[in-house]
């Protein structure tokens, strides 16, 4: 993959716990660090002995109104992301540690003054704070950077606790976490990333290994924003939020939970065998929709793209085959007669989607998903024998998925998912030319957010705004479109707001969602999306399940 690099001095760090472990996640996002080449150079350890509690206290705390909560935690709750793993498996060599015990004012903690000293003394850049309770006072300005802390829920509709979990309770289909870096006021630190992700609602493990196993290279984009001249966020104003504080579940909210989660699974496992999507293509003028002929049973169509020749329109789209577990790149052409036949223009061994299109000097050009070349290509368009060819590679040892390319400002802009983190991290590559070498923007992934990252649909530029169109699957996959507006597009720096929703009403039979959009001078070529039972996908996904088990 082509990237960017710098040859600044890598950055120092110390790590706050309370004991001689980490948990996975934690660990996890260490490692990271260490593997880009940053330095734990000091482990502050909890050295207070207060918040251990005996034998009688825990067996006691079983029988309150919360109880029930903590029982579960302690014999049911076992998400890979809280395994506890040594100190001494994630350094070859294990830093300087330093023991501390602090002074509590209220439900603050101050470090004492020759702790500080000696903590100022290792000119540490930032530290990452996986233990001890809510700090204060001059520990936060120790470090260049500050002190960095995770809060995994979105704080603007949940403070307190525990993450994840009320989410799940409300019936919220969206998660937010954050990293921030503290400040004197509680629930108002400066946010350093900020990320949505889908609810896990079936799954309380699950949502938890969701949460912090995605968010643990978090401290590493930032340091590679700050290598990049990037992190002028670390100034900003703190955050605000009124946001109501949670606590522990009582026993009559975990109970009410605990059904929940039964009740969801059944759900998510009956929808995943008898309710299979099936998509279907459409060409829309004005209130009048077009649909392409039903598709052949166990198949469907989605992801249109298209262009004219000859006042001949041109669809191209994946056609997937539930038996066969794949898709092929089709096409099918529109005029005044109506609709012509389908025919394959692009079949591999491996599954092809979202032919994205866009055209230079009068040649079409395509960008079909096949994330199992671990690569992301262009094709070109032969209008004589009308098939796609492939033309060169344009991004080698990255998994892109729903590639869509823009000329923007003298540019040429690529953005992209990629697979593991398709539905939430997007990426931009640019290029001086749209077949010459490609480099990564500096802030990559330049946004995380379910509701509005993944690609979907041919970009385009109104009154020389250029707008986006993505896909919003927060409830559901393909849920609807958001347009996007961009406000900022450079190398270095990406910002977009929302401001519009298409939403997959309009489409009558097939209402269910809709998450790929085009538009010409006089149509609009959409896809939608409704459940229908078929045998193969049962046959798979029973298969799957069974495997699994």
């Amino acid at each position: 993959m082509n990237g960017t690099s710098t040859n600044k001095k890598k950055l120092t760090f110390g790590i706050m716990l309370n004991g001689d472990s980490l948990f996975m996640w934690q660990a996890r996002c260490v490692s990271e660090l260490l593997s880009y080449g940053h330095t734990c150079n000091l482990l502050i350890i909890n050295d207070d002995k207060s918040h251990e509690r005996s034998f009688k206290d825990k067996l006691s705390g079983y029988f309150t109104k919360k109880g029930l909560y903590r029982l579960y935690l302690r014999f049911f709750f076992k998400p890979l992301a809280k395994k506890k793993i040594s100190v001494n498996s994630v350094f070859t060599k294990l830093p300087e540690t330093i023991k501390c015990t602090t002074q509590k004012k209220g439900y603050s903690e101050y470090f004492k003054g020759n702790d500080i000293d000696f903590i100022k003394n290792k000119n540490l850049d930032f530290i990452l704070r996986f233990g001890f309770n809510i700090i204060r006072g001059e520990i936060l300005s120790s470090a260049k950077y500050g002190v960095w802390s995770f809060h995994h829920d979105d704080e603007q509709k949940y403070r307190g606790g525990p993450p994840g979990f009320w989410e799940i309770y409300n019936d919220d289909p969206v998660t937010g976490s954050i990293l921030q870096r503290l400040t004197e006021k509680l629930d108002g630190g400066i946010i350093l990333k900020k990320g949505f992700y889908k609810t896990v609602s079936h799954s309380y493990q699950g949502q938890i290994d969701n949460l912090y196993f995605k968010t643990s290279r978090w401290p590493s984009l930032v340091c590679k924003d700050i290598m990049n001249d990037n992190a002028g966020y670390l100034t900003n104003t703190p955050s605000k939020t009124t946001a109501p504080v949670f606590k522990d579940p009582s026993n009559t909210e975990t109970i009410k939970f605990l059904f929940k989660i039964f009740f969801n699974k059944i759900n998510f496992h009956y929808n995943d065998l008898f309710r299979p999507e099936e998509w279907n293509v459409a060409i829309k003028r004005g209130k009048d929709i077009y649909w392409l002929p039903k598709p052949e049973r166990g198949s469907f169509y989605a992801d249109p793209f298209a262009f004219y020749t000859d006042n001949r329109l041109h669809i191209l789209f994946e056609n997937y085959n539930y038996s066969k577990q794949k898709g092929n790149i089709s096409e099918i052409i529109y005029n005044a007669n109506g609709f012509g036949l389908i025919k394959p223009v692009l079949e591999k061994e491996h599954h092809l989607s979202y032919p994205f299109i866009f055209e230079v000097e009068n040649e079409i050009y395509c960008i079909p998903e096949s994330v199992a070349t671990n690569s992301i290509n262009l094709y070109k368009y032969d209008r004589l024998n009308q098939e796609l060819k492939f033309e060169q590679t344009l991004i080698k040892d990255f998994p892109g998925i729903d590639s869509t390319l823009i000329f923007y400002n003298n540019k040429w802009w690529l953005f992209t998912t990629r697979k593991g983190d398709s539905n939430t991290d997007l990426y931009i590559f640019h290029s001086d030319k749209f077949n010459g070498k490609y480099r990564q923007h500096h802030a990559n992934p330049v946004k995380m957010d379910i509701r509005n990252s993944r690609p979907g649909g041919t970009p385009y530029i109104e009154n020389g705004i250029l707008y986006r169109p993505a896909q919003n699957s927060s409830s559901t996959y393909g849920q609807n479109i958001v347009i996007n507006k961009i406000t900022e597009l450079t190398e270095n720096k990406f910002s977009e707001i929302p401001v519009k929703e298409i939403k997959p009403g309009i489409l009558n039979k097939y209402r269910k969602g809709l998450h790929t959009y085009t538009k010409t001078e006089t149509l609009e070529i959409i896809d939608g999306k409704r459940y229908k039972f078929n045998f193969s996908n049962f046959k798979n996904k029973l298969s799957e399940k069974l495997h699994k088990g």
